[in-house]
């Protein structure tokens, strides 16, 4: 599954490349900021920075006093050739020999950084990027073609970033016209990572010809100098405050603002400094000027997704900085999967040191703590909170219900399946009842925990009816009509799984669905337009899974409604197009993380593994057995200790109809919790389906047992049997003996019936045990 995913993000990634235009320095139409980004890198990798990119470009590297590589020149144009064959073959489409020169290649040791060499300095960008293209359609070849354009952007990003190249182009920020041209592309290629030497030529102060030099670029930088900036700010002496709160406020970005207050509040700082930080505050303008309220407005930036403070959104990792008087600015990666959520804690923690009774500051810490932990991919660490003493479900709990239900606020609003049920988790074991219900959160009297039983997820519907009804509240609060009703469906219908499909085909519609049901689905009819099969689902147990099937704009059109509708808002969804339409597809849909992109004429086995990157990436996967059963038996014990306390605020009656569909079709202790419940329900159809199934039970124990729960019910509410129940019974008691025996004569008083069966059996006993009976 997790495979899956990463395919579908390396062919986002390629589609990115693929739309880039070197030519000329433009593209066809605006670029997103990891377009830019990735241009950038093109640009410095292409004609300006190989070492035998041209006539112009080797006189410039030249006079940069290119370094020598450490790749021996003889086997470079050994590699060259092979990889020019590799491209032939495709071209002239012969998949296996294409696969045997690129196996050879990768065998023979070609490096990223030695592809990126070979392509960018020898003018091959265009062709390599046509044939790639041509290849992911080819079979047999996808898979290389693929892997190889990552290589490329591997390998431009691995020797735009190489210390000694960025100091080389650092010593040329001072050189000729040309020199400085040649310095500036590779360090904006090199980005945020240039940042370290550039920060020193300032700090330093060696050379100042230089430092004004260095300074400029680094404005010219913009986001991609924010964090590091901020990162030694506080650490920096006075002067080179001054210096730094000059360029944040040349650049302009408002996630500078916290660390410029920060500087200007702190007691000690010089008035010069306090100057220079009001001055750069000023310039880039804000709201608050409190230092925490800032740090909370900026940690809810990083939380939300802010695109704009991810350096690198489609890389790996992205860089954590920090910085030391003596070694300077410093990176740590961390993985971009986590990297807002890391981000979100360090600037919450910021606002919680400056101000601890910060609550926005303490849940946006909480919830982005339960959502690194989410979504930190399999075989990864957290190299900043991954050795922290304290899990995230500890903050979770101990910051209290109040702060959990902020959490769960959030957490609806974004859609964010797992950390809804984490902020319920922590609700339910910190929460009473008062609590659970009370005036709710924020000026508008929010009640997240009820909002969560209409959120379009089943788990998140369980999860909150069953904190609500182990509380048992004792005044009646708007959505308590809703809390029996969803605990019997979990008895119920827990492990049934929906799903349907939208396409403008009947055929596909059919198709599809046989698809569905053949790994388990219960399918719905479907529709043309999710317009036309919305009111089916609102008539239904719920939608667990939605299949939109179709060209790129239907498909388009059926996620974008599915997602205004409340009762998918947060559905897994899985998208099939044609094989041409995936790339397209793919990038379309990478900023919605419920949808997973299918081709049409994948295999049957494909599909299945879709759907489950769809469940797992949205809500955790489906449900499967042992957790269906789960939900039964908690809903049943809730439902029990609903039925006892006699609640005023809960309905029991409402969940009859399901508890008899359930008693029927239901066995061993499963049955027999559902018979609990029914014996305490006040309903003369109760008691007597609770006879009729002890009556008809063919395993002995489990009539022995069905007997007694259809006793207490008479006890309870008295005898509501029917004649027919009555004259089984008699027959029960007077040709059975032991235990079961017992067991029916127990309902037989419990029905208070005429006593002449006693008195017969009595003057008239049965014959001893082994006698028959």
């Amino acid at each position: 599954m997790r495979s899956f995913l990463r395919v579908r993000a390396v062919l986002s990634a390629a589609t990115l490349l693929a739309t880039l235009s070197v030519t000329g320095g433009t593209t066809a139409a605006p670029m997103s900021l990891a377009a830019t980004h990735a241009f950038a890198v093109v640009l410095a990798a292409s004609p300006a920075a190989g070492p035998a990119a041209g006539p112009a470009a080797s006189h410039m590297a030249a006079q940069a006093g290119e370094t020598t590589t450490s790749i021996d020149d003889e086997k470079l144009d050994a590699k060259a050739t092979a990889v020019k064959q590799f491209l032939h073959y495709i071209n002239i489409a012969k998949p296996e020999a294409a696969t045997s020169e690129a196996q050879a290649l990768l065998d023979g040791g070609l490096t990223a950084a030695d592809l990126a060499r070979i392509v960018d300095g020898r003018n091959l960008g265009e062709r390599f990027d046509a044939v790639m293209i041509r290849g992911r359609g080819m079979e047999g070849v996808a898979d290389l073609a693929i892997r190889f354009e990552q290589m490329l952007r591997d390998g431009r990003l691995e020797l735009a970033r190489e210390p000694g190249r960025i100091a080389d182009a650092v010593s040329l920020l001072t050189g000729t016209l040309r020199q400085q041209m040649f310095a500036k592309e590779r360090l904006a290629a090199a980005g945020e990572y240039a940042m370290p030497q550039l920060l020193k030529v300032v700090t330093t102060g060696k050379d100042a010809g230089l430092e004004v030099a260095a300074t400029r670029v680094i404005e010219e930088m913009r986001r991609y100098a924010v964090h590091p900036l901020c990162a030694a700010l506080s650490k920096l002496d006075p002067t080179n405050q001054r210096k730094v709160c000059d360029m944040l406020g040349e650049i302009g970005y408002p996630a500078a603002l916290p660390y410029l207050l920060e500087v200007a509040r702190a007691s000690g700082t010089p008035t010069d400094v306090k100057l220079a930080a009001e001055r750069a505050v000023g310039r880039i303008g804000g709201g608050s000027n409190d230092v925490s309220t800032q740090f909370a407005e900026l940690a809810r930036r990083f939380f939300d997704g802010d695109e704009s403070l991810v350096s690198y959104p489609s890389e790996p990792t992205n860089n954590v900085w920090s910085y030391d008087p003596f070694g300077g600015l410093a990176p740590t990666p961390v993985p971009t999967a986590i990297f807002a959520e890391v981000m979100s804690m360090l600037a919450s923690k910021q606002a919680l040191i400056h101000n601890a009774a910060n609550a926005p500051a303490l849940a946006v810490y909480v919830a982005a703590d339960l959502r690194r932990e989410n979504r930190l991919p399999d075989g990864l660490t957290d190299p900043i909170f991954g050795q922290s003493p304290h899990s995230p479900a500890f903050f979770a709990m101990a910051a209290g219900p109040a702060t959990d239900s902020e959490v769960l606020g959030i957490a609806i609003d974004r859609r964010d399946t797992a950390l809804v049920r984490d902020a319920i988790a922590a609700i339910a074991q910190t929460a009473g009842a008062a609590t659970l219900i009370g005036a709710g959160t924020g000026s508008g009297g929010r009640q997240p925990l009820i909002e969560s039983l209409r959120y379009p997820e089943k788990r998140v519907q369980y999860d909150a009816a069953l904190a609500i009804g182990n509380a048992l509240p004792e005044r009646t609060f708007s959505g308590d009509f809703a809390i029996v009703p969803i605990l019997a469906s979990a008895v119920r219908d827990a492990g049934t799984v929906v799903g349907g499909v939208v396409s403008t085909t009947e055929e596909d519609r059919r198709q599809i669905s046989s698809k569905l049901a053949g790994i388990g689905f219960t399918t719905l009819a479907g529709g043309a337009t999710f317009g036309e099969f919305e009111p089916e689902i609102n008539a239904s147990i719920g939608l667990d899974v939605l299949i939109v099937a179709g060209d790129l704009a239907s498909v388009k059109a059926g996620v974008a409604a599915a997602r205004l509708a409340n009762s998918t808002a947060a559905a897994p969804i899985v998208v099939i197009v044609q094989e041409a339409d995936i790339v397209a597809a793919a990038a379309a849909f990478e900023r919605d993380q419920g949808v997973v992109v299918w081709p049409n004429n994948g295999s049957d086995e494909g599909f299945k593994q879709a759907v489950e990157a769809a469940f797992t990436h949205q809500s955790g996967g489906r449900i499967v057995e042992d957790e269906a059963l789960d939900y039964t038996v908690r809903s049943l014990e809730t439902l029990k200790k609903i039925a006892i306390s006699r609640s005023g605020v809960f309905s029991i009656q409402d969940a009859e109809r399901p508890l008899l569909d359930a008693l029927a079709s239901r066995s061993g202790g499963v049955r027999l919790l559902v018979a609990d419940v029914l014996a305490l329900l006040p309903s003369a159809e109760a008691q007597r389906k609770l006879i009729d199934a002890a009556l008809t039970a063919t395993d002995e124990s489990e009539k022995i047992e069905l007997l007694g729960r259809a006793a207490t019910s008479a006890r309870t509410f008295g005898n509501q049997s029917e004649a027919r129940q009555v004259e089984t019974l008699r027959g029960l008691v007077a040709g059975s003996s032991g235990t079961l025996a017992e067991a029916a004569g127990r309902l037989h008083g419990a029905l208070n019936l005429s006593s002449a069966e006693t008195v017969k059996l009595i003057t008239q006993p049965a014959a001893p045990a082994g006698e028959g009976r």
